[in-house]
This record gives C-alpha cells, sequence and structure tokens, in this order.
C-alpha cells in the first residue's frame, strides 16, 4: 500500500478512498483546526493583560507556583469588574 496523503503520511497506510471523500475529509480536518485557531487567538487576546502579568511575574521570580495562577486571574477579573482593565 501506498503512504497515506492525510498528515503528511506520517507512517499511516494509504486506504481505498474516494477524492470526494478525501477532499470532505480536508475540509472538515482545516475547519477544526482554524476554529481551534480562532478560539485560541480570542482567548488570548481577551487574557493578554493577565499573560502580560504573569510574564512580569516570571521576569521577577523565574518560577510560578500554582497558587500565583489565581491570583494574577482573579485581578484581572476585579480590574474589568471596577472598569480599570482594558481589553486588548
Amino acid at each position: 500500500m501506498e503512504p497515506s496523503r492525510f498528515l503528511g503520511g506520517m507512517g499511516l497506510e494509504r486506504r481505498n478512498i474516494a477524492d470526494a471523500t478525501e477532499r470532505e475529509i480536508d475540509i472538515a480536518i482545516r475547519a477544526l483546526v482554524e476554529e481551534g485557531l480562532s478560539r485560541a487567538t480570542t482567548v488570548l487576546t481577551e487574557h493578554r493583560s493577565a499573560l502580560e502579568d504573569g510574564a512580569r511575574l516570571l521576569m521577577e521570580r523565574e518560577t510560578l507556583s500554582a497558587e500565583d495562577l489565581p491570583g494574577l486571574v482573579a485581578l484581572r477579573a476585579q480590574d474589568r469588574k471596577n472598569g480599570d482593565g482594558a481589553a486588548a
């Protein structure tokens, strides 16, 4: 059998699939990847301030504990509630 065209071949064997079915799979996968990228971009943009605060803390301390993270998120939520947090 020849290598699969999906995922760059990656050691998968090609199954006997019609070209139209293969195109439909490609379109569905592309839609899932684009949706994931869009969602990730939105989440990162909405929480940019918390990410920047976390980066500043990392520069100061070099490590963060699990206890530091809820504080960053809570601080940003409180800023938004008070109207102090600018949405990126």
